[in-house]
Parts: C-alpha cells; structure tokens; sequence
C-alpha cells in the first residue's frame, strides 16, 4: 500500500513538473489603465487603476479611488465610508492569455474617511459633525488594512479589457471609529498598452 501511494504521489509531482515546463508567452502588452464603472455610477466615485505584468502568470498594480461627493455621500441610500483609497496589489493568473483569466489577488489599501458614529450613553462622539437632515454623527478615520480578493479578467480585441473582481480587507488602525473591513469591488474597463 505504502508504495503505491509513494508511486501515485511520485506520477503527480512528474505530472505537475512537466505542466510547468510549457513555455509562456514572452512577447506580449505588459501595460495596462481601467476606469471602474460599478463605483462611478452606483457610489458616485472616480475609481482609477494601473497594472503592469511581471511575467504572464503575475501582475502588480495600484488602485486610487476617491468620492465624487464628499461628505454630502451620507445622504444616499448605498454609499462608501471612504472617501479615499489607495490599494496596491499582487495577481496571480490561472488563464492561458497572458495576465488574463481567473485570479487571485493580494493586496494592502490605505483609506480615509467618515464613519457613522452613533453617540450614546456608554460612547459619546467627540469631535463629531452632521450632515444633512438625517442627524448623522460623523468622524474622521484613516485605516491600513490586507485582504483578498478573487476575480476574472476578459480580453476582446487584443487591447480592450473588462475586470470584474470583489474582495475585502481587514483593517488594523483606529478601528474604534472607522470599518472593521474594507470592501474591494470592480467591473472596470480598460485598454492594455
């Protein structure tokens, strides 16, 4: 029994030596800039990213993403508590284009915002402010957070690229007054170069 289990773990290291040996594409667009929809026409947030590849399984890249509205946000029924972010991030592809395809995504985002603070008896909200009617005590936060996220990336005609990936991260700074998770949602366009 011991070698027949040594043997079939033997066969699937063979095999997935092999698999690697097949050689990716070296000559392709390693460039690429998206705009993301979904945050621009439901959060009213400009949402811009840049990704280079490093090989054709990997990628690196920066997001930045700030609202449109400020604190008058708050008024709206779906809204971000950021109101900026700045997120870098590591893919790591599963297609057969180059950088395209299932990924995996590890990343870190630095955000800044307003929180909903509901003061009460036992947590007063100092150096809190409203907006609006609706009597929203708001306070400032800056968060540092890592998380994952998981998505798919489309290419038609060899340029044009559509993103669609969701994940979240945890935040680590201030928690008290900001998010315990910080959400990460795409459906971007864009045009590799």
């Amino acid at each position: 029994m011991k070698k027949i289990i040594l043997l079939g773990v033997f066969a699937l290291v063979f095999w997935g030596v092999t698999a690697q040996e097949e050689k990716a594409p070296t000559n392709f667009l390693k460039n690429e800039f998206r705009i993301n929809a979904f945050n621009l026409l439901l959060f009213k947030s400009f949402d811009v990213t840049y990704e280079r590849a490093i090989t054709a399984e990997s990628s690196f890249g920066i997001n930045t993403m700030f609202s449109l509205e400020g604190a008058s946000r708050f008024e709206e029924d779906i809204y971000y508590y950021e109101g900026f972010t700045l997120t870098p991030y590591y893919r790591l592809y599963f297609g057969k284009k180059p950088y395209a395809g299932f990924f995996g995504e590890a990343f870190a985002v630095f955000a800044s915002g307003q929180y909903n603070y509901w003061g009460n008896d036992y947590y007063p909200c100092y150096n809190c402010y409203s907006v609006g009617g609706y009597g929203y005590s708001l306070k400032s936060f800056t968060e540092f957070g890592v998380g994952l996220a998981f998505g798919v990336k489309l290419i038609r005609r060899p340029n044009f690229i559509v993103n669609i990936h969701g994940g979240a991260a945890r935040n680590f700074l201030n928690s008290t007054y900001g998010p315990a998770v910080t959400p990460r949602a795409s459906i971007s366009f864009g045009w590799r170069y």
